[in-house]
């Protein structure tokens, strides 16, 4: 065999696109006296077995990297922890995290962020504290990316308090929180509705844009349409320009409380400030039209923005399926359905769960049945709403036992179903008066882990009450 060069092994393994064979031949050079791996070449392997979450080949390779006296870079060992997180491993990251110095690398701040945010990612904040102690121990200094995870952690779990004090040891540690920092806690005090402490934090950090949406999402979000209003005109005259966010937000706001007109003003005030409308600027103002039943308005908003040359997304398609199909336009939503295949832009669960519930809703069997195959074929698999839908459609055709039946299969499919799910099975067996399968129902929800609500007493109660049997009812309640 000719004598291998390092840019010529690193070529090959780049534009492999089979993993298997990619590592079939990283092994056979390796078994060869052509060529000996080098530490990039082992880096240009395990990236490309990160890429594909083959965990067990980059633990082999490291093994064979440690066995060769090759010493694992910073870069490379961030590698190895990305790609477990890639695979929803963050516990065997910290694991692989403890053994490092065999690898012949030193832990570095950069190294202790990724390990962080993979178990951010996670949400394993138990393991957080006792990583961040080690890293202190390991005499590694955090910076303001380390802090903002620990933050980011905190909030998360609902600690704000303690995120609040953290900000205080950044500063008395010399590291100036930046607006990352800032924008975290507001955004977490806000959901907690401390939207005073929220303003009062901003304050303190100054007047950036960031800061501000922070802001104007937490008062929409607890319905101070005035407040949001006052912020933004703040922005402006602290010589501030809003961005496509905090119009977006506030639109998206407006919308979903049926607020369609002054959606329409702010979209207005965006236009005469240069600021460019997104994806999620039409999605908003589309949703919000269908809220109001304004369908050809809805339509006339999709049309311009395609003309204005944004490319819909799967969440467009979605909430214009979704309107169509609460509008009853059935036709015109399977239309756009199959428009997204055409347009590159498939069809999710949520798609197929929305036309199956139209369907439902209009007592359409063979539409339901069609979308259902449609989405079993295109290798969709459906969750329980979808499932929940299907159980619907079934009822209203008075089809029990097939709905029994697809409750069963979707229980050996993995897909539990829930209290909604029988919830609507319930009712449709009470209107149709066969209360005693509807109580055989109820015992067989514990079953599933499910508990009745006051909506399936309420459903047995007026079934019950249809058939006259009056004593039962009283017992039940």
């Amino acid at each position: 065999m000719p004598i291998l060069k390092e840019p010529d092994v690193i070529k090959r393994l780049r534009y492999e696109r089979d993993i298997v064979l990619a590592l079939e031949y990283f092994k056979s050079v390796a078994n060869s006296r052509a060529f000996k791996h080098t530490q990039l070449t082992y880096q240009t392997m395990i990236e490309k077995l990160g890429r594909h979450c083959e965990v067990d080949g980059i633990q082999y390779l490291l093994q064979q990297m440690k066995l060769e006296g090759i010493n694992c870079s910073e870069y490379l060992f961030i590698c190895v922890i990305n790609s477990f997180r890639q695979a929803g491993l963050a516990e065997q990251a910290l694991k692989m995290f403890y053994r490092i110095k065999e690898f012949g690398c030193k832990p570095t701040v950069k190294i202790y962020n990724h390990l962080l945010d993979a178990l951010l990612s996670e949400n394993r904040f138990q393991m957080i504290n006792p990583v961040y102690s080690n890293m202190k121990g390991d005499g590694v200094e955090p910076n303001v990316f380390t802090y903002n995870i620990l933050l980011k952690a905190l909030c998360k779990n609902g600690k704000v308090d303690g995120a609040s004090k953290l900000l205080v040891e950044m500063s008395n540690k010399g590291c100036s929180a930046d607006a990352v920092s800032y924008t975290t806690i507001i955004s977490s005090m806000c959901k907690l509705g401390k939207i005073e402490e929220a303003k009062e934090l901003a304050s303190i950090f100054g007047p950036i844009v960031p800061v501000y949406n922070a802001l104007i999402h937490g008062v929409c979000t607890h319905h101070k349409i005035e407040e949001t209003f006052h912020l933004m005109v703040e922005m402006v005259d602290k010589g501030i320009d809003p961005n496509v966010i905090t119009y977006s937000t506030v639109i998206s706001y407006l919308s979903d409380v049926g607020n369609v007109n002054l959606s329409l003003a702010v979209l207005a005030q965006m236009l005469i400030r240069g600021c460019i409308p997104n994806i999620h600027t039409f999605t908003s103002l589309i949703k919000g039209h269908f809220l109001g039943g304004r369908l050809s308005e809805a339509l006339d908003l999709w049309n311009r923005m395609i003309l204005d040359g944004i490319k819909p997304n799967v969440i467009a398609y979605n909430t214009l399926i979704r309107g169509l199909c609460s509008n009853g336009n059935m036709t015109e939503a399977i239309s756009f359905s199959d428009q997204m295949e055409r347009k590159s832009c498939p069809a999710n669960v949520t798609t197929y769960s929305t036309l199956i519930d139209g369907f439902a809703k209009a007592g359409d069997l063979r539409g339901a049945s069609e979308t259902w195959n449609k989405m079993i074929t295109r290798g969709c698999h459906p969750n329980v709403v979808v499932y929940t839908c299907m159980v619907e459609v079934l009822c209203r055709n008075l089809m029990f036992t097939q709905a029994h039946r697809l409750i069963e299969i979707m229980t050996r499919e993995g897909c539990s179903p829930n209290t909604v799910t029988f919830n609507t099975f319930i009712k449709s067996l009470c209107a149709s008066g066969r209360v005693e399968w509807a109580l055989h129902i109820l015992n067989e929800m514990e079953k599933h882990g499910c508990f009745p609500n006051i909506t399936t007493y309420n459903q047995l109660l007026d079934g019950l009450f249809r058939v006259n049997r009056i004593k039962e009812a009283c017992r039940t309640y």
